[in-house]
């Protein structure tokens, strides 16, 4: 199922570095969304994604009080069936304060965010 389209967020910004000291999560928020959508990615993916070059944007359709709620589009490098190094693009909701990244939700992107990703 395709994600709806989301036309509040803004302009996506990028590419970009993320400074950060620490990726987390909340911990019963991740395990209902692994258990609601068993086909989308893990927290570990986030964990191993590429956070020195990414789109963001403010997510102005979910804010957090008191901490700054972004959406992202981040890169992860893997090796195919062919051997071959591909880039998988993941769509990420997350809030940071204080130099604490807190991941709420991961996705694989859609087409039209893959290729804003690459262009």
């Amino acid at each position: 199922m395709a994600p709806r389209k989301k036309t509040l967020a803004g302009w996506w910004r990028g590419p970009r570095p993320e400074a950060y000291s620490s990726l987390t999560r909340n911990s019963r928020n991740r395990t209902r969304h692994e258990t609601d959508c068993p086909d989308r990615p893990t927290f570990t993916a986030a964990e191993q994604a590429d956070w020195t070059r990414i789109y963001k944007r403010v997510d102005i359709e979910h804010p957090k009080p008191g901490r700054n709620s972004f959406q992202a589009l981040v890169g992860r490098q893997i090796a195919g069936y062919d051997l071959a190094v591909h880039t998988v693009v993941y769509f990420v909701a997350y809030t940071k304060e204080h130099g604490v990244i807190e991941v709420i939700s991961i996705r694989y992107a859609d087409s039209h965010e893959r290729a804003l990703f690459f262009r």
